[in-house]
Parts: structure tokens; C-alpha cells; sequence
């Protein structure tokens, strides 16, 4: 079943703030790295992070 507007903006939401945390945290230098890092992180860090 496809999000609801609602439902899409806070996963774009929780999804920027990760970016945003692995690069200000060094973890990576650039939205590129911080999308391999979280293709590879457990749903329990990105939860983590984005709460």
C-alpha cells in the first residue's frame, strides 16, 4: 500500500535527519556516502537516529 501524503513527508522527514546526523557525526562526507551507510544500517540505529 502506497504512504499517504502525510505518511511520506514524515519518512522524508525521519530520512533527512539521518543524512543530516551521519554527516555532521563524520560518519559520512555527503548525501552519497550517508545513502550507503543507511542501506547497510539495522531499522533499530535508523530508528535510533531519526527519533
Amino acid at each position: 500500500m502506497k504512504p499517504t501524503p502525510r505518511e511520506a513527508k514524515l519518512i522524508h522527514e525521519k530520512y533527512d535527519k539521518v543524512v543530516k546526523h551521519l554527516i555532521d557525526e563524520k560518519y559520512a562526507v555527503d548525501k552519497d556516502a550517508a545513502d550507503k551507510i543507511i542501506s547497510g544500517m539495522s531499522q533499530d540505529w535508523y530508528d535510533t537516529i531519526a527519533e
